[in-house]
């Protein structure tokens, strides 16, 4: 036994002291400095850039097998703005030697001082984060192994892993774009292959405050071989944003596959924004909204697919639940749900509307011409409902938005709401990938009621009945304007009244009295005056911004109103005639009421904000009077002047006179036989009636 030891055991233990020795003084006895160049000749030549280690190079193999060094830096290949792809200025990192024989990888201190990594795309497109060609990298990675995350983290644990004084900055010279992220500090603390690690990150993005805390792992191996990790973060962006995020992310080749939850908590978007010295997008007619909102929804994806479901939103009193399904990604197919509860427009809606300004060169139709293309790829199909959508004073209820898109043309059909406690349909088409892009439109409206909704978005109380429309619209242009809308429009308004106008008491379209036909001349308050109506109807074509007033009629049971004529969107100018018939109600003899029709001809020229009205009385009934006019009424009326040379020996002569009422009225334009026309005026109790008048056709 001695024998043994003496020639055995001996002789192990004095050689493992001695290598132990050798390995200790190896740092001491070499001068590992020298190595420097040569350690920069072969990083030189395996990445093609230039690489250089500051004068502190330090390595050492017991207790741990450390390396330290300084002021590490790789170049950027020719043909980039800046020299530098990644700057350290210090590094440390110590191993334990002990595990290494078990093939595991225990960090004891991994700390990264000062790092600076600068990303460019220059403006021919290459990146310099690429350090092998395609076909390199391709063959790469057919030849090597999948890369597992849970493979490694069971061999590898690390008590400190840090980052300190870091800075990434990302340079786009493509689209001139720059951004910088400094003050980076990223501690992860007591890794081990059972356990989650802590994390703690914290950054300034262009001066803005970022962090992110939380738990990350353990990393689960799964069946295909790739690490899933779990995470479970609280993040907060310039103290004004702060939420959760939650579930698992696993490795893939290009896109990772995710499981996450994440939640926002209220945040006010305006004081968000502002703390990130951003204007606010919109000058909203209330100034109190985007005050608080906060978002929730679960999201699951991989290179096939996006789902996102159970989402629910709040934005000041509204509440918004969501989902989306986008799969596809080369040709986009997009399905989604959106469901609103209540949201009053009116709040959100800009203060003005900027003119449009259109530069000379016209700049972007390259990008609209991409646009266009990206939107013929995308397939999209979804709903959108409101349970009540408050806009320009008016409320719509229960809308039904379906809208779809293929091929670059959008359809929604039938949209259906409730507005003016009637019922609308609507279909709209829209094709932006054409050469001309166009959009035709439907609309058919039953069981409106005109008062609430002239009330509600016009703030007018001048119209009563039940309204009902159908209009087809087309537009076709670059923009949208008067003179390339075309279309037609019926509108039909049944036991109506016109509040604060009563036709019947005037004569022209300046709503002056007119009591020289017989009517009474009372003062009537406007709000208690109003002309009811069994039905009023116009029919209208539009083209090229033209509107042609095909039929416009109103039936009272007192008068009629007929339209008729042109209206010039784009000129903005009038031309229409109004004919308007009426029956008063004046006093005979006794005190008896009778009834005289009255009819007036009026024209209205000129722009729509400055319009031209003529105004000239004509008989209603063209050729009869229609009636019995009371005598004394006739004869205190004159014919006044000036009137048409064939008339004016008749001037100042009493009404009564057949001749004169026949030419005053235009119905006889030629000689009147008056002795035949005298013996058919019977003579009776202080009435004169008229038949009607015949012209003669040869003259006696």
């Amino acid at each position: 036994m001695k024998r043994f030891i003496r020639y055995g055991v001996v002789p192990v233990g004095i050689f493992f002291i001695l290598l132990l020795v050798t390995v200790i003084l190896i740092p001491i006895l070499v001068n590992v400095q020298k190595y420097v160049p040569e350690i920069e000749k072969q990083v030189n030549k395996a990445t093609g850039r230039a690489f250089s280690l500051g004068p502190d190079l330090g390595v050492s193999f017991f207790p741990w097998l450390s390396i330290s060094f300084s002021d590490m830096k790789i170049g950027n290949p020719p043909g980039f703005s800046s020299d530098e792809f990644i700057k350290v200025r210090s590094f440390e990192a110590r191993i334990k030697v002990l595990p290494l024989l078990r093939k595991r990888i225990e960090i004891s201190r991994f700390v990264v001082g000062g790092l600076s990594v600068n990303l460019e795309k220059n403006a021919s497109g290459q990146v310099n984060w690429e350090f092998g060609g395609e076909a390199e990298s391709g063959k790469d990675s057919a030849t090597s192994p999948p890369f597992s995350l849970g493979l490694l983290a069971e061999k590898l644990s690390f008590a400190l892993l840090a980052v300190t004084d870091g800075q990434v900055k990302w340079h786009d010279s493509t689209q001139n774009v720059k951004y910088q992220v400094e003050d980076i500090m990223l501690l992860l603390n007591d890794f081990t292959p059972d356990r989650p690690v802590s994390l703690d990150c914290k950054a300034t993005f262009d001066g803005k405050a970022v962090a992110v805390e939380g738990k990350v792992g353990p990393i689960m191996e799964e069946k295909n071989n790739q690490g899933a990790l779990p995470v479970d973060l609280v993040f907060s962006v310039v103290n004004k944003m702060r939420g959760q995020m939650r579930g698992t992310i696993t490795p893939q080749d290009k896109i990772p596959n995710f499981d996450l939850s994440l939640h926002l908590y209220s945040f006010s978007p305006r004081d968000f924004l502002s703390a990130c010295d951003l204007p606010f997008p919109l000058q909203t007619k209330d100034p109190e909204t985007f005050r608080a909102s906060d978002l929730e929804f679960t999201a699951r994806g991989d290179k096939e697919k996006i789902t996102i479901e159970k989402g629910i939103g709040h934005l000041d009193d509204s509440k918004l639940n969501f989902s989306l399904l986008a799969q596809n990604f080369k040709h986009p197919q997009v399905d989604f749900t959106l469901d609103l509860d209540r949201i009053d427009l009116d709040r959100y809606l800009p203060l003005s509307i900027p003119e449009d300004q259109t530069d000379e060169k016209n700049p972007g139709q390259e990008e609209a011409v991409g646009g266009c293309r990206t939107w013929r790829d995308l397939a999209l199909a979804g709903v959108i409902q409101v349970g009540a959508l408050k806009m320009h004073g008016g409320t719509m209820t229960e809308v039904h938005l379906p809208l779809q898109s293929k091929e670059g043309i959008l359809t929604v059909a039938p949209a259906t709401f409730n507005i003016g406690r009637g019922q609308v349909e609507a279909a709209l088409t829209l094709d932006l990938p054409a050469a001309t892009p166009t959009m035709q439109a439907t609309f058919k409206a039953q069981g409106l009621e005109a008062e609430a909704l002239l009330h509600d978005y016009f703030g007018w109380d001048a119209l009563r009945g039940t309204l009902s429309a159908d209009l087809a619209l087309q537009f076709a242009g670059g923009r949208l304007e008067p003179m390339n809308l075309s279309g037609e429009a019926t509108l039909l308004i049944r036991d109506g009244s016109l509040v604060g106008l009563d036709l019947t008491r005037t004569t022209g379209m300046d709503g002056t009295h007119d009591s020289s036909h017989g009517a009474v001349a009372v003062d009537v308050p406007k709000e208690k005056l109003s002309t009811d109506f069994t039905e009023a109807k116009s029919v209208v074509t539009i083209n090229n911004g033209l509107v042609q007033i095909r039929e416009a009629s109103l039936v009272a049971p007192d008068c009629n109103l007929q339209i008729s004529g042109t209206a010039d969107l784009a000129r903005q100018q009038l031309n229409l005639q109004v004919k308007t018939g009426f029956v008063t109600t004046v006093l005979g003899k006794g005190g008896r009421e009778e009834k005289v029709d009255h009819s007036s001809l009026s024209t209205i020229s000129g722009t729509f904000t400055e319009p031209e009205i003529n105004t000239r009385e004509v008989l209603a009934s063209g050729g009869n009077t229609g009636g019995r006019n009371n005598l004394k009424h006739l004869v205190a009326q004159k014919l006044s002047s000036p009137l048409e040379d064939d008339v004016k020996n008749l001037v100042g002569k009493d009404l009564v006179d057949p001749a004169v009422v026949a030419q005053r009225f235009r119905l006889q334009p030629e000689t009147l036989r008056r002795t035949e026309i005298k013996k058919k005026l019977p003579i009776g109790t202080g009435k004169v009636h008229i038949d009607a008048l015949r012209e003669e056709t040869t003259l006696r």
